[in-house]
């Protein structure tokens, strides 16, 4: 982690910044001035000290809605002389014991207070550390890992530490009194940092990281034997001749550098430069085993394996009632 990223959860960044077109900004306060929001290093039980530092841009903010990792990315206005927390490999603590460290606040809407108080010493909004255990650590949530410290409500965006190691497991974003506690897997946290977490919209200081033309390297494309291996079964994709081979795009990236079929899950596309749009698309459909995923606050961007110069965009659809183009039907490759 760079010394001036900050990793936090959704939930906590939208207290003070929300989306506004591809960027993110800070919500305007009582003043109609934009919030302004500051870590301090130093919050600490009977430290005067501050070492607090603003935050400069949401650069990342995941989603809302079930199966969404609680995750906000944020740059600080300058780096700070701290090592950052290492992240493991993987969320599976190395010894017994795990620990959240974070800022707990007074909770008593959904906590009992006295049990607060017993835990918690009436000593709110400073740093603490909560030892504790994994619950059920196998891997049957490829989100999130569930465990049992102390936390209330200002324990959001706390990090989960494997004790033994010292390196963070999880990112904490909420709990159940006397129940369990949630955090987010560092195996999520890591795709994100990477820019891989294909549901999520990157904004600001991570667009150019959200895909690339790798990502899309084991996609199998259109098979033309789908229906069956008899000869009148085959159905090969088609061909383009005469002038308008010059106009076809062609793959600049290896594994498929020079082929002019575009691979996708199931579909394959062979595009016009010119045009900016595909000569043709032929998609495997399968009705048996079809999947109807819900769709919701859908992220539109650029294909990495297509020039920009060579696609439309979103410009054709604003303002209009064109439906981003659709070219193979939504639900047709959704299957398997």
């Amino acid at each position: 982690m760079a010394r001036d990223i900050i990793v936090t959860n959704r939930h906590v960044a939208q207290e003070s910044a929300s989306a506004a077109g591809r960027e993110f900004v800070f919500r305007p306060g009582i003043d109609w001035q934009p919030i302004r929001v500051s870590i301090d290093f130093r919050e600490e039980f009977r430290v005067a000290a501050e070492a607090a530092v603003a935050i400069d841009r949401v650069l990342y903010m995941g989603l809302n809605g079930a199966g969404q990792p609680d995750i906000a990315i944020l740059k600080l206005s300058a780096s700070v002389d701290q090592t950052p927390v290492p992240m493991a490999s993987g969320s599976a603590p190395v010894g017994e014991f795990v620990a959240v460290v974070g800022y707990p606040a007074r909770d008593d809407r959904r906590n009992d207070p006295a049990a607060a108080r017993n835990i918690f010493r009436d000593i709110y909004e400073k740093k603490r550390l909560a030892p504790g255990k994994l619950i059920n650590s196998d891997r049957t949530d490829a989100i999130v890992l569930r465990h049992d410290r102390s936390t209330l409500g200002g324990n959001s965006g706390s990090v989960v530490l494997d004790v033994t190691s010292g390196m963070a497991i999880g990112l904490h974003f909420g709990g159940r009194f006397e129940t369990s506690n949630y955090a987010v897997r560092v195996e999520v946290i890591r795709r994100i940092l990477a820019g891989v977490w294909r549901t999520s919209v990157f904004r600001s200081g991570l667009a150019e990281a959200q895909n690339s033309a790798a990502d899309y390297a084991d996609r199998p494309g259109y098979q033309p034997d789908f229906p069956g291996d008899s000869d009148d079964s085959f159905l090969p994709l088609p061909v383009v001749a005469g002038r308008r081979v010059r106009d076809i795009l062609r793959q600049t990236s290896v594994p498929h550098q020079g082929s002019t079929e575009l691979k996708y899950m199931h579909f394959s596309i062979g595009m016009s430069t010119s045009r900016r749009m595909p000569y043709f698309t032929a998609v495997n459909i399968d009705g048996e085993s079809l999947q109807r995923p819900r769709r919701k606050n859908d992220a539109w961007q650029f294909d990495p394996q297509i020039p920009q110069t060579a696609q439309l965009g979103n410009r054709l659809n604003a303002g209009n009632n064109l439906d981003r183009g659709h070219q193979v039907r939504r639900l047709d490759p959704m299957w398997g």
